[in-house]
């Protein structure tokens, strides 16, 4: 024992109970297997603290055999355990799963973490373009049931399509405006004739792409407020010989919006773009062209069907019709005053 050590100190840490010189001399013991003589052979003042540690150690022979309770054990173990957690949290660079017992050091996670990513970028653009073609989807069904109305509207009035009170030279692009004498100043004011007359609903003429709310019909409305509500270009009826709704030549009737007119624009009538540009309704699906996805629309047709066309051409074959355009090739200016060429001329408008 240290002399130069008080009791109560050794009492409190009982590390202090062998010297300086009693440690070097107990180290050496480990070192040789505790054979006193050979510490002694290397160094003679080692030598007699060796064989007096050995004498000391020898008495725990003569202590009585006694099991471990499980106080002991369990205390025991709970040191092993918090000297481990205490290992661990000296080391930020290495965690633990919960409940086992493989470390998962900080750039294992991280490298973890960027493939995730990697894939979350692969599977965005599919996510994406399957929640675009369900869209896509309930549109068609809408526009399905929409012709259904427009059957039943027909059939009630001798094969006509759906127009209210109108006159040739009218502006057709003004959504939610009248003439001071009652005459309809928009196409879609033809077209609310079917919700005025209980054949559709405002949420069966709302597209699910259009981002701005779907409106509740109240007593009196003749046509949505603003053209931000139209989801739709339905045929221009500001023509004197109208097209019918029947099993005759097939033409459009209604489809995704006409990407030609700009609502709340002063020029409302972009025709810089190509004459083959798509409805907006739809960007993300539809033909490619120059590495670019141009979308398309569903079309909804007098006989009844809705098709999805990836051109606003419809008849491809004889490169006729653009059912966006007066005319097969439309016009190089529009002032919003325009007609069809002809009763087969698919010409689709707000």
């Amino acid at each position: 024992m240290d002399p130069n050590v008080p009791n109560e100190a050794m009492n409190e840490n009982p590390i202090h109970i062998l010297s300086p010189q009693d440690q070097s001399a107990l180290d050496a013991l480990m070192e040789v297997g505790f054979n006193a003589d050979a510490v002694r052979a290397e160094d003679a003042q080692h030598g007699e603290r060796a064989q007096r540690l050995v004498a000391l150690l020898g008495t725990l022979n003569a202590l009585p055999d006694e099991d471990a309770g499980d106080l002991l054990v369990e205390r025991t173990l709970q040191s092993i355990r918090q000297h481990r957690y205490d290992d661990h949290v000296a080391q930020p660079d290495e965690m633990h799963v919960s409940g086992g017992g493989l470390p998962f050091k900080l750039p294992e996670l991280i490298a973890v973490a960027a493939m995730l990513m990697i894939c979350l970028s692969i599977l965005w653009p599919i996510l994406a373009h399957a929640r675009a073609t369900a869209r896509q989807i309930a549109c068609q069904a809408n526009l399905a049931q929409v012709g259904l109305g427009l059957t039943a509207y027909a059939r009630d009035n001798n094969d006509q399509m759906p127009a209210t009170r109108a006159r040739l030279g009218d502006p057709w692009w003004n959504v939610g405006s009248t003439s001071r004498d009652g005459y309809a100043q928009s196409n879609s004011a033809h077209l609310f004739t079917l919700v005025r007359n209980g054949y559709a609903t405002l949420g069966d003429l709302h597209c699910p792409e259009n981002q701005s709310e779907t409106l509740a019909y109240t007593d009196g409305m003749t046509d949505w407020p603003d053209a931000r509500h139209t989801s739709y270009s339905y045929q221009n009826q500001y023509t004197k010989d109208r097209p019918r709704f029947d099993k005759g030549d097939t033409m459009a009737v209604l489809s995704d919006k006409n990407p030609f007119f700009r609502p709340g624009s002063a020029e409302k009538f972009d025709m810089a773009l190509k004459p083959s540009r798509n409805s907006n309704n739809h960007a993300l699906l539809g033909r490619f062209e120059n590495g670019r996805n141009v979308g398309g629309q569903n079309v909804l047709l007098t006989n009844g069907s809705v098709t999805w066309m990836d051109t606003p051409i419809l008849h491809k074959q004889q490169n006729t019709d653009n059912i966006f355009h007066a005319g097969s090739t439309g016009q190089d200016y529009y002032t919003g005053l325009e007609g069809p060429s002809d009763r087969n001329d698919s010409f689709l408008v707000p």
